[in-house]
């Protein structure tokens, strides 16, 4: 993949992973966001399409990080910043 499908992958993270929260919010009666922790939505009948979100979330930070890693010159900027990133990435 090139460097700016990678970094366009970090970028998409955020908002999809809020997006298939909010959809499920929609589909799940009983669930508010306010009240319960969003990795409730994990379990049950439907807790695969949460744990497909979390993973694929996941995927994409870490795409985002390596873009960030080919993109940022070398230093110590260049080190951490994809390293802290793709730490997030893991969970």
């Amino acid at each position: 993949m090139s460097t700016r499908a990678l970094l366009r992958c970090g970028v998409v993270a955020g908002p999809f992973f809020i997006l298939a929260v909010l959809v499920q919010d929609y589909t799940r009666p009983g669930f508010d966001p306010r009240r319960h922790a969003l990795s409730l939505l994990s379990l049950g009948d439907l807790g695969w399409i949460q744990i497909a979100t979390f993973v694929t979330t996941g995927l994409l930070y870490a795409a985002g990080a390596l873009g960030l890693r080919r993109a940022l010159r070398p230093g110590p900027a260049g080190t951490w910043g994809p390293c802290s990133s793709a730490a997030s990435a893991s969970g």
